[in-house]
């Protein structure tokens, strides 16, 4: 009796036998950023900024630069491949544009007082996949060392110059400093504190020679008493800036401005324009109301030394005047024997360190006896600029080339 031959059975190959490909990339995606998210709540962010500058530089360079070299030496080798290729650099590369549209849109407010961090570009998740991203870039780029030619020329500017510029971005996220110095008039102050409170020495001394603030005309402000609104007032505000002559209509009423002073006071009969910082702005209005009847008298936005006025038109209704918005703050310091000028969005460059104004005293206004002026260093800033400035000049090659090569 003969006997009977059975098929052989083909053992399935495993998850990551094989060609490696999109899946094993995305499972590789989720992983990093579920270490990532592990990273963030159990490790944090406070201990990144004492590391050394060298520490981080070596953590973040030597596996990219060993994936570049073992690319070049063995480019067929199943996971160097698969790190280099195709489908890897789509995934990560798509990850990471998700991830910075997430950042985009929500407001870093957001990420800071519901996630805790103090930096959505340096948190841990974001970080991590664009590292992976950077494997894939600077691996490629091992790829096409040698030889030299002209394509390869472009694809190392072009693609080496988006992974330093990705080097440059992380390295800023967790290294950037962020301190704040109170300054008052004429008295020099050398220490800084950071978010935490906790004090340092700054790299200078910083003297506040003057502060400066410019502020728009204020508005008007049509009150009703309404018991339905949340906070008992129905408001109904004007659009345009006070001025002498100006006439609008708030709510049906039409109001005319005929006095207006910038700065004011009140002198127990009348109103006056005065040359104080800390006055408040003061108009006569002649109101118009929607029935024919017809008010007027002063009103007052208030400061620290005069109490607000308002034109009451009947008893349950009233004008006001808005407190002016600030236009422009800046203050003028003196730092190691020479006077600079910040502003907001106008820093002072010193020493690698940018000087911004950052608050003041908000209700003594323009008579501030202080100045709030944040100190920031971005170490990362350089590199970011030197990626950014090797893709252009790969652009540019891409661009002559497309040109006058041949295909």
């Amino acid at each position: 009796m003969s006997s009977i031959a059975r098929p052989t059975t083909v053992a399935k190959p495993g998850f990551w036998d094989g060609n490696l490909g999109y899946a094993q990339a995305f499972v590789t995606v989720v992983t990093t950023m579920t270490v990532g998210l592990a990273f963030h709540a159990w490790v944090g962010y406070r201990w990144i900024g004492m590391l050394p500058t060298w520490v981080i530089a070596v953590a973040g360079l030597t596996p990219a630069l060993g994936l570049m070299v073992a690319a070049r030496l063995n480019p067929g080798q199943r996971i160097i491949k698969w790190l280099t290729g195709i489908p890897f650099a789509v995934t990560t590369c798509t990850a990471v544009g998700l991830l910075a549209l997430a950042g985009g849109i929500v407001p870093a407010s957001v990420w800071a007082e519901r996630f805790g961090l103090p930096s959505y570009w340096g948190s841990w998740p974001f970080l991590m996949v664009g590292y992976l991203m950077l494997l894939s870039l600077v691996g490629s780029c091992g790829r096409r060392l040698w030889p030299l030619t002209y394509t390869n020329v472009v694809y190392q500017a072009s693609h080496l110059g988006l992974a330093i510029a990705l080097l440059g971005g992380a390295y800023s996220g967790l290294t950037l400093e962020r301190k704040r110095m109170v300054l008052f008039k004429g008295m020099p102050a050398e220490t800084m504190v950071d978010e935490q409170n906790r004090e340092f020495k700054a790299p200078f001394e910083v003297e506040l020679r003057e502060f400066r603030m410019e502020v728009f005309n204020p508005t008007l402000t049509l009150a009703t008493i309404d018991e339905k609104s949340p906070d008992g007032l129905q408001q109904s505000a004007g659009s345009l800036l006070l001025k002498k002559g100006i006439t609008e209509k708030v709510a049906g009423h039409t109001v005319t401005v005929e006095k207006f002073f910038k700065h004011a006071a009140y002198d127990g009969l009348h109103w006056r324009e005065v040359p104080w910082k800390t006055a408040a702005p003061a108009a006569f209005l002649r109101v118009r109301t929607p029935d024919g009847k017809e008010k007027s008298g002063w009103i007052c936005s208030g400061s620290p030394e005069t109490m607000p006025a308002y034109l009451m038109l009947r008893d349950d209704q009233a004008i006001l005047m808005n407190p002016p918005r600030p236009k422009k703050f800046e203050s003028e310091l003196r730092i190691e024997g020479k006077d600079y000028r910040v502003g907001v969005n106008e820093p002072a460059h010193i020493g690698g360190y940018d000087l911004y104004q950052f608050s003041y005293d908000e209700k003594m206004g323009a008579a501030s006896g202080y100045s709030v002026i944040e100190i920031v260093r971005d170490q990362g800033l350089p590199i970011v600029y030197a990626g950014i400035f090797m893709m252009l000049g790969g652009a540019l090659l891409h661009l002559g080339n497309g040109i006058g090569g041949k295909k």
